[in-house]
Formats: structure tokens, C-alpha cells, sequence
């Protein structure tokens, strides 16, 4: 792959949904999760529900090339009970792939953001 490949939404929203994937898991065993991306809006959108609370992450270009911005929305029985927006920079290997590192910090982000949700309730 090129770096500009390697910087692609598409890439970076993968790469993201399968540090999720692999998480998860290992800790809650299989889960119902999805990808699409629309490259005519240069956009992914990641869902993934466990414990009840389906998560919808939408990932677009930030404007600049190592930028991103996110939208998390977590539901509960259809109501909506966390909307966070967030830029998003992955840290990057010397081969400009997104580095382990950033992505098990990005997970337990997520999971910070779902246990904050269910602490709501």
C-alpha cells in the first residue's frame, strides 16, 4: 500500500473496527458489528452493539492528512444517551501504518465512553 493509502478513511476506519473487533472478543465473545464506507463523502461508519448499547462511530477526513474528525453516538433502546465529537489523530508507524499502540488506546476510549453511558443510566 501507498502512504496515501495507509491515510485513506477507509484504512483508518478498518483498522479501528478490527482492534474493536478483536477486543471485544476476547472479552464478551462474538457481538454484532458493521462497516461501511461512502467514498463519495470520503466517510465510515463503524457499529458495533454489546451490553445492550449499540455505538455508531462516523469517521471523516479531518482536512488535514493525519486528522479525523469522530462522532460516537451510543444508543440505548433507541434512545440516544452519549454524543461525543472529536478529532482524532493515529499515531503512525515509520511505514505509516496506524501503530498498535494508538489502537489499544483507541478501544479502551471507547470502552471508557460505553462503561461512562452505562454509569448514566
Amino acid at each position: 500500500m501507498t502512504e496515501k493509502e495507509y491515510r485513506s478513511v477507509d484504512y483508518v476506519c478498518q483498522k479501528l473496527r478490527e482492534s474493536i473487533i478483536r477486543f471485544l472478543q476476547q472479552k464478551a465473545g462474538e457481538f454484532p458489528n458493521s462497516y461501511h464506507y461512502y467514498p463519495r463523502e470520503d466517510r465510515g461508519i463503524i457499529y458495533y452493539k454489546i451490553q445492550g448499547l449499540e455505538t455508531t462511530l462516523t469517521i471523516t477526513s479531518g482536512g488535514l492528512k493525519e486528522n479525523y474528525n469522530m462522532l460516537e453516538v451510543i444508543d440505548q433502546n433507541g434512545r440516544e444517551i452519549c454524543r461525543e465529537e472529536s478529532s482524532i489523530r493515529p499515531g503512525r508507524t515509520g511505514t505509516h501504518r496506524i501503530s498498535e499502540a494508538y489502537l489499544a488506546k483507541f478501544i479502551m476510549e471507547r470502552i471508557e465512553n460505553i462503561k461512562k453511558a452505562l454509569s448514566k443510566q
